[in-house]
């Protein structure tokens, strides 16, 4: 059942009396209820991602209401969880199969007619999944790809390696996105994989742009286009030329090196410096590395994450502000905190920045590289949340010409810290990211650190 979020009647009551542009949003939920009323999967999740689309436009148009980013938050979340829903009960459909249902003969599905009916039902049906298996060429016969809506991955996988007996292969889920052939894995999957099952496709008179292989997470692992040597082979009448491709490099251990190679220097300047958490900045340098060199990438990523932390927290942390004795003193505790605002948004920009790189990285060549990159911006929206021009006011209170004018800007000062203290654990974003699987950070220990130090100076 859907969130009430996702209701339009909810939408019309909180959208009641204000200047924002309803409408369209509006009917994006009330097609959305009706197709999933409907008990349509497919139409479903097109009207999922219709009213995302408009509450991003939504949003733009009405940058910096508090009370809309708040209600759009929420509805961030209904959006994602009904979504996931719907995933994970087309992949259970898919899945099923095996005593259930009348399985196809081994003949039938090597068959390349059977091969092209399961691909033009994909075509036709973009929602639709179908498991999938694919065992390696051999001196025998070429590699081998089936579909197959009735059998399970694993189970349609063994065939294959009975009939082809062959024992290296894949298998997982399959989809179509306009010309691009998805698949999924949910095993280890073979090297080249996406160019060794353009023999069989296009023996079976099917045509794709590009064959995209994901991993259990949706990163991209490798890829094929049309356009490569294989397709010039066709095209001339001469058997393409098989060459084995290597394994496509662990993306965390990317990140891992590039991550390192930015916070390296950074520790070693801190060491020369003296730093006062010197030994742990030792420490958890040695236990990235150690975790990298075990192949434990996540760890190791996490650890480089904390790393970051420590670093940033000295830089963020203001010095103690002088007795508020005179007005000279404390506006330079105000210049301070400002100061020390102005580094801490500075870090977490720059780190949201460098994640939304690695996502974009991750999905560079993908069908889902366009939906991808507007969700991105999200990361800006709510970077832009922990703003509310705080340095600005610390600034001011700092030159304050009179006792009067620096109490109010004091006040305004201090709601800002309360309110962006709030935001920290029902920002709808802020929450995903030190988990992520593209680049772990923590903006909001960051966050946290320094507007608890504001917080105590400007109460």
């Amino acid at each position: 059942m859907a969130d009430k979020q996702l209701s339009q009647s909810e939408w019309k009551s909180a959208s009641k009396g204000t200047a924002w542009k309803a409408d369209p949003l509006t009917k994006a939920l009330a097609a959305f209820e009706k197709a999933d009323k409907a008990d349509d999967a497919a139409e479903t999740l097109s009207a999922l991602a219709d009213v995302e689309k408009q509450a991003d436009v939504l949003a733009k148009a009405h940058k910096g209401d508090k009370a809309l980013s708040g209600y759009l938050g929420e509805l961030d979340k209904a959006v994602t969880k009904r979504r996931a829903e719907l995933q994970k009960a087309q992949a259970e459909a898919a899945k099923k199969g095996g005593d259930e249902e009348e399985e196809e003969a081994d003949d039938v599905l090597l068959d390349p007619k059977r091969l092209l009916a399961q691909l033009s039902l994909l075509k036709r049906d973009p929602a639709k999944r179908l498991n999938f298996a694919v065992v390696d060429a051999s001196d025998k016969r070429p590699a081998t790809f089936a579909l197959s809506g009735k059998i399970a991955g694993r189970k349609l996988f063994a065939k294959l390696q009975d009939v082809a007996e062959v024992k290296l292969g894949s298998f997982g889920l399959a989809w179509l996105v306009e010309q691009s052939l998805v698949l999924q894995v949910e095993n280890k999957p073979m090297g080249g994989l996406t160019k060794k099952i353009r023999t069989p496709i296009r023996d079976c008179g099917f045509k794709v742009g590009k064959v995209v292989l994901w991993d259990a997470s949706g990163a991209v692992l490798e890829e094929s286009a049309e356009d490569g040597p294989e397709a010039m082979g066709a095209a001339e009448g001469k058997e393409p030329e098989r060459k084995e491709s290597e394994p496509a490099a662990d993306p965390q251990q990317l990140r891992f090196e590039q991550r390192l190679g930015e916070i390296s220097p950074r520790v070693q300047a801190a060491l020369a410096g003296s730093h006062p958490a010197a030994a742990k900045l030792r420490e958890v340098l040695a236990f990235a590395k150690d975790k990298a060199g075990g192949g434990a990438f996540p760890a190791a990523l996490q650890a480089l994450e904390a790393l970051a932390g420590l670093l940033g927290a000295a830089a963020a942390a203001p010095a103690a502000p002088a007795a508020p004795a005179a007005p000279a003193a404390e506006g330079n505790a105000y210049a301070r905190s400002g100061r020390a605002w102005s580094i801490t948004r500075s870090k977490v920009a720059a780190d949201v920045t460098r994640l939304r790189d690695a996502i974009l990285a991750e999905y560079k060549g993908s069908p889902m590289l366009a939906e991808v990159s507007t969700k991105v911006r999200r990361l800006d929206a709510m970077v832009a949340r922990f703003d509310d021009g705080l340095d600005k006011l610390l600034e001011q209170a700092s030159a304050a010409p009179d006792d009067a004018e620096r109490t109010r800007l004091h006040k305004e000062a201090s709601a800002a810290i309360r309110a962006m203290l709030g935001r920290l654990d029902s920002d709808p974003i802020l929450s995903r990211l030190k988990d992520n699987p593209f680049l772990p950070i923590d903006p909001r220990t960051a966050l946290n650190a320094t507007l608890q130090v504001l917080a105590k100076q400007v109460a």
